[in-house]
């Protein structure tokens, strides 16, 4: 694996990545080449994968579901409003967990809210955000993910248009 890791103290997005009972926190700056960031992606969550929580819009809904039948991915739909939809999916095996990373990558860098959750369950709940009146009223209100990591999980996301791979762990230890 070609990952450099970087130790953190803070989540840098506290408002939309909303995650507790972290020990570590660290960060990774990904490579131009997606494929190499794939293959490094799979060799880290190696065997890890356990969930995957992605936000969808309502016009991708269908056609997601319809994908995820295919695949046999099982999957809980969260719908909010229009702009708030997220589909948490679960890894049985080895052929779903390589699906699920490069679907995590892909809908990371095109700017989708996409979190792995990794080693044991999590507790995922979602949170009202607060959003100003305007947006409010326009886009209604807006959900996030809240994920409360118990001992030996960990989750990760991917910011910056797919620049920054991001781990927030509880005793895990991913990176050895």
């Amino acid at each position: 694996m070609e990952f450099e890791f970087i130790k953190k103290n803070y989540i840098e997005d506290k408002n939309i990545y909303r995650i507790y009972k972290y020990k570590q926190i660290y960060e990774i700056d990904l490579f131009e080449d997606g494929n190499r960031n794939l293959e490094n992606l799979k060799l880290l969550f190696e065997n890890k994968v356990h969930q995957l929580i992605l936000q969808v819009d309502k016009s991708e809904k269908l056609n997601f579901e319809k994908e995820l039948k295919l695949q046999n991915i099982r999957y809980k739909i969260y719908n909010f409003n229009r702009r708030n939809i997220y589909f948490v999916m679960e890894c049985i095996n080895k052929s779903q967990e390589s699906y699920i990373i490069d679907l995590f990558y892909c809908e990371s860098i095109m700017n989708e809210l996409a979190i792995l959750c990794l080693g044991e369950k999590l507790n995922i709940e979602f949170e009202k955000i607060n959003v100003h009146k305007i947006s409010r009223l326009f886009l209604g209100e807006s959900w996030v993910p809240s994920i409360h990591l118990d001992s030996l999980s960990a989750c990760a996301f991917i910011q910056y248009d797919g620049a920054v791979l991001t781990i927030a762990e509880n005793d895990l230890d991913i990176i050895n």
